[in-house]
């Protein structure tokens, strides 16, 4: 018999006893409910993703994680009402740091005048010029400053400051001097300020940050024309950025909700499973980010609009995540035995998407692992990717080593077999080989259902052969 027929033998032979007997811990951790072990089973099976969710104690940390970050994102989405509110004070002051003509140190405010946008609880806000908090309030200038004083009882009566205008020059052939880059401040006691405008500011995510050093207003250069500074977050960014996270925790929440009360099971019959709800969350997520990255590209395309965002960054970043999601939602069904290569990827991307955005948005300066973006929680996807990953080397480690020791030992009862069987082998062979010789010169007959009489017959004509060979074979010799 050919040596590799032996082999073959071998290692069907080890596959039916050896492993099913060393593995066995894996097999039967699927009837168990509690312990590392059935997590080992769920990491190690077709579709270990479906198996975790099985899991009791991995499916209460979920739980317990998702009860937390769920109330955090949405009170991020409510916060962001607030963002780029200027807080209220009894005292603003405008300074002008550029003009149009390069001047970076104005002897002018370089406008004719500035005011807040409040909002009256009526809806809207509104450019309070020739009444209002104008008519009440007293302003001064001094070199490149104009410096604004109201009265606590005007701020109460006229609402929240959610912004505020400038009103260019009203003098013919005055461009030069308009302040390009400026700051706006203030103060409650006329010594301590703090700014909270500028002629340029970013948002990144759901906060807004001013930026006076990083570029120039879109000052127009009609005269006596208002520019309004409206900083708080638009729709888009909050599509994108805060209401998107708060789908994707509320939607695994729902998930691990199901395996609890076990509806997951029945919601299988209909072809729901845990991969096609974590699928049809990723598409959702997905439309979300597109439907983002359309809202700045219409802000981005809006020729009349004054605002400094550099909504073309934000429409690469939106889109950049609506991609990654669509190709997750598309591509995690034939990717779930490597679930934590989607999950170290994924957590890749975002960081490096958020990277790109930072940059793009104010370079090198500033934080860029903030709690205000997806670093925290690409961080923690990676970390979870590279822990399974961890998990699945060490037990595969512990496989190997507790099968060694048995396979030596069934190796060497193999070869013993094999050298007591190996004379009746060549035996067998030789036989076959003899019977192939014989057939190959005589033909051979096959002999099938016949009944007494034929055989007799038979045996009678081969009788008959024998005695006539012995009547025409010579006397031998004596």
């Amino acid at each position: 018999m050919q040596r590799s027929n032996l082999d073959k033998l071998v290692l069907v032979t080890q596959r039916a006893t050896l492993l099913p007997a060393t593995l066995s811990i894996w097999r039967d951790a699927a009837h168990r409910t509690k312990g590392m072990r059935t997590a080992r089973y769920a990491m190690f099976s077709s579709k270990p993703v479906e198996g975790i969710i099985t899991v009791a104690w991995l499916r209460w940390m979920m739980t317990v994680m998702l009860a937390v970050m769920i109330p955090q994102s949405a009170l991020r989405v409510n916060s962001s009402r607030f963002a780029g509110i200027i807080p209220s004070f009894l005292q603003y002051r405008f300074t002008n740091l550029e003009a149009r003509n390069g001047t970076v140190l104005p002897q002018t405010p370089g406008i004719h005048d500035f005011g807040m946008i409040v909002d009256n609880g009526r809806g809207g806000g509104k450019a309070c010029q020739a009444g209002h908090l104008m008519m009440m309030a007293n302003k001064t200038v001094e070199g490149a400053s104009i410096t604004m004083s109201l009265v606590p009882q005007m701020m109460r009566e006229h609402g929240e400051i959610h912004g505020w205008y400038i009103v260019t020059q009203q003098e013919p052939g005055s461009q030069g001097s308009d302040a390009m880059r400026f700051t706006l401040e203030g103060s409650d006691d006329g010594v301590n300020w703090k700014e909270v405008g500028s002629s340029t500011w970013q948002n990144y995510y759901l906060t807004v940050r001013l930026t006076t050093n990083a570029g120039l207003a879109k000052t127009p250069t009609e005269r006596g024309v208002v520019m309004d500074r409206d900083m708080r977050i638009k729709w888009q960014h909050v599509l994108g950025k805060g209401a998107a996270a708060v789908e994707f925790y509320c939607h695994n929440m729902i998930i691990c909700l199901l395996a609890h009360f076990n509806c997951l099971s029945s919601m299988a019959s209909y072809g729901l499973t845990v991969v096609g709800l974590l699928r049809a969350n990723a598409a959702i997520l997905g439309l979300m980010q597109m439907s983002s990255a359309f809202g700045h590209l219409a802000a981005a395309n809006d020729a009349s609009s004054l605002s400094p965002i550099n909504e073309s960054a934000h429409v690469v970043h939106a889109s950049a995540l609506s991609f990654c999601w669509f190709l997750t939602s598309a591509l995690f069904g034939m990717v779930q035995p490597i679930f934590e290569v989607v999950l170290v990827c994924g957590g890749a991307w975002f960081i490096g998407v958020q990277f790109l955005l930072h940059y793009t948005l104010f370079g090198y300066q500033d934080t860029l692992f903030q709690l205000d973006g997806d670093s925290l929680a690409a961080v923690s996807w990676i970390f979870a990717g590279l822990l399974v990953f961890a998990i699945r080397a060490h037990i595969m480690r512990q496989a190997v080593e507790g099968v060694q020791s048995t396979k030596t030992e069934y190796n060497r009862l193999w070869a013993d077999i094999l050298a007591d069987s190996r004379k009746d082998l060549e035996a067998l062979d030789s036989l076959v080989k003899r019977i192939k010789r014989n057939l190959d010169s005589r033909r051979a007959r096959q002999l099938g259902m016949i009944d007494k009489t034929a055989m007799q017959k038979f045996l009678l004509q081969i009788d008959r052969e024998k005695r006539k060979r012995r009547r025409c074979s010579p006397p031998s010799a004596t």
